[in-house]
């Protein structure tokens, strides 16, 4: 009787075996996927997501598409060390892909998010005023056409400040 049992047991972990081999995986879309795609927002635009790739394990995706075209003005900001903000005209026009123009002079922008980074965009604005300048910001800023006392670090630079910076979307 013990032998009937065990012969029951290893045929049925044969069948199991058997039928896991038979089974075939699913494909899906690798994480350094680079092919592009057009989504439709809730405010009936369309957003174009080109490229994207991979750094450490984190994907990126590019959304530079997205602003061509607007104007934003940046009212006011405070740096790290102070509370009461400080009133600022500054316009800033997207031209492309990769282009805005602060106050008429032309610079580099990106705009993307992080698959480690969740509601925010990575958004980088070369050549400011106020240095090379990277922020996480809301990824509503498009939706409501403001961005409300959000921190921009310094980049390469030995001691970088942090500015807290408001923009809104005129046109």
């Amino acid at each position: 009787m013990y032998r009937s049992g065990l012969n029951i047991v290893f045929t049925t972990a044969l069948l199991f075996l058997f039928a896991l081999a038979g089974c075939k995986k699913k494909n899906t879309p690798s994480s350094s996927n680079t092919g592009s795609s057009t989504t439709r927002g809730t405010t009936g635009g369309s957003t174009t997501t080109t490229g994207g790739s991979t750094t450490g394990g984190n994907t990126s995706i590019d959304h530079k598409d997205s602003l061509t075209g607007t104007r934003w003005v940046l009212y006011q900001y405070r740096d790290e060390y102070t509370t009461t903000p400080l009133p600022r005209t500054d316009t800033l026009l997207f031209v492309n892909a990769d282009t805005y123009t602060w106050n008429g002079l032309q610079q580099t922008y990106s705009l993307k998010t992080q698959d480690n980074i969740y509601n925010k965009y990575v958004f980088t604005l070369n050549n400011t005023p106020f240095g090379t300048l990277r922020g996480l910001i809301p990824l509503t800023m498009k939706q409501y056409g403001e961005v409300i006392n959000e921190p921009f670090s310094q980049s390469a630079v030995s001691s970088p400040q942090t500015f807290f910076m408001w923009f809104r979307k005129i046109n």
